[in-house]
């Protein structure tokens, strides 16, 4: 991940974790509705050099596919495309317990 990326998604308010696997990294980010996201670049994301980002939303934890940002993960995705994501995901309404 590039270093200008990184800062950002460090500095952005959520951040909970990085972690590096042999074939890519995750960022996991947890909001105050409950809602969060995870991550991912490099070879296990659903991305290419100039849209290495690929976003799953949370929720309470665990991988959620029932909200209005998707029903599944968003991939190819650029660090702006990616943060604006982010801002929706923590936008949305409180979730169910």
């Amino acid at each position: 991940m590039k270093v200008d990326a990184k800062k950002k998604l460090y500095k952005r308010k959520g951040f909970v974790q990085h972690k590096i696997f042999d074939n890519g990294e995750q960022v996991i980010f947890e909001f105050k509705n409950g809602y969060g996201a995870s991550v991912l670049t490099g070879r296990i994301a659903y991305g290419n050099i100039n849209q290495p980002f690929e976003i799953a939303v949370t929720r309470n934890g665990y991988l959620c596919y029932d909200t209005p940002i998707t029903n599944d993960v968003i991939g190819y995705l650029t660090i702006d495309e990616t943060l604006k994501v982010l801002d929706d995901i923590e936008k949305l309404p409180d979730a169910p317990k």
